[in-house]
């Protein structure tokens, strides 16, 4: 499958991304390419083009028609946006997971306009990324999601990661020095305490890229932090490192490791212990990555070749869906 998309997929003019000016203890196998040296051809261009058009026309604008009220009985903030396009008329309310969604628009449209050269695109996410910039607030928002089963900390920092994922691709396509200084400053005041656990803890990733790209050490030493306070407490590193992970009948029979993980949330955390084991040489936790990943291709990964998952890991079978979020996570992961 590789080797049949490369032709389309690859123009690039170099195997190096420049912009990457520190790197980890551990050197990566694989040296990133910076945003804009691929560009798309072929039906993989067809389908970018597409998701072009319904990305960055206004009328064709996933959440520009979308209301706070139309979620009763959702208490709705105050300060909170009432329509929902990005984050440029601020940021919109974390509830039915619309600050998610609208994070995750604007890092697929930001990478599109790298891939595709499209200005329209790169002056939607300029005006995204300014708006943002210029209230820093909104950026590092604490409002409640209210539901109860979910802690609004997790969430915030989980969804705020996101929209980190996109300004760090702007920066390394444009090379705009401003968003680089606002995302060292916002991070640069995070403690290992503010990670708010679970899948807030793909801050991590922001933390390591943006002193990849020159933000001081000590975004690194905040990552290793935050990884090895809440390592402990993750319910499934133990099990990632257990015999059991390889045993498919505890697997299927009672959700030993994993089984009933939440697809994507497993995805985001599963590779975040290979990412600080290159800052940090702890080849225990490169292992917990290497664990989970042959146990969920083994046991979870269907014909079409991603993981099960309709919300939570699914294991194999005919009567299992996949949530296409998890399509571009596990890719990604």
């Amino acid at each position: 499958m590789i080797m049949l998309l490369l032709p389309p997929l690859l123009s690039a003019a170099s195997a190096h991304d420049g912009r990457r000016v520190n790197g980890p203890q551990v050197p990566f196998a694989l040296e990133p390419l910076q945003w804009g040296q691929v560009t798309a051809s072929g039906w993989i261009k067809d389908w970018a083009l597409a998701a072009r058009h319904g990305a960055g026309s206004p009328e064709h604008a996933a959440f520009a028609n979308v209301k706070a009220t139309s979620y009763p009985p959702f208490t709705i903030p105050p300060d909170c946006a009432t329509s929902v396009d990005g984050w440029k008329d601020g940021r919109p309310c974390n509830i039915a997971f619309w600050d998610e969604d609208s994070a995750y628009w604007v890092d697929g449209m930001t990478r599109l306009g790298a891939v595709l050269n499209d200005s329209t695109l790169q002056r939607r996410v300029r005006e995204d990324f300014a708006y943002v910039l210029a209230h820093p607030d909104n950026f590092n928002a604490t409002w409640h999601r209210p539901l109860q089963d979910l802690d609004h900390s997790e969430a915030e920092g989980w969804v705020r990661s996101i929209y980190s994922r996109a300004m760090l691709a702007y920066y390394d396509w444009t090379g705009d020095a401003a968003i680089l200084d606002f995302l060292v400053t916002q991070l640069s005041s995070y403690t290992v305490g503010d990670s708010g656990g679970g899948r807030s803890l793909t801050q991590i990733e922001a933390l390591l890229e943006s002193h990849a790209y020159g933000g001081p050490a000590s975004l690194v030493d905040t990552a290793i932090g935050m990884m090895e306070t809440e390592a402990s407490s993750l319910r499934y590193l133990d099990a990632l490192l257990s015999p059991n992970c390889t045993n498919a009948t505890a697997i299927a029979q009672d959700g030993t490791c994993l089984n009933h993980e939440h697809g994507v949330t497993f995805n985001e955390l599963a590779k975040l212990f290979a990412m600080i084991s290159s800052w940090n040489s702890n080849q225990t936790f490169l292992q917990a990555s290497v664990n989970a990943y042959d146990m969920v291709e083994r046991f979870n990964v269907q014909v079409h070749g991603v993981v099960s998952a309709h919300e939570s890991l699914g294991g194999i079978g005919p009567n299992v869906g996949t949530e296409t979020c998890d399509v571009s996570d596990f890719m990604y992961s």
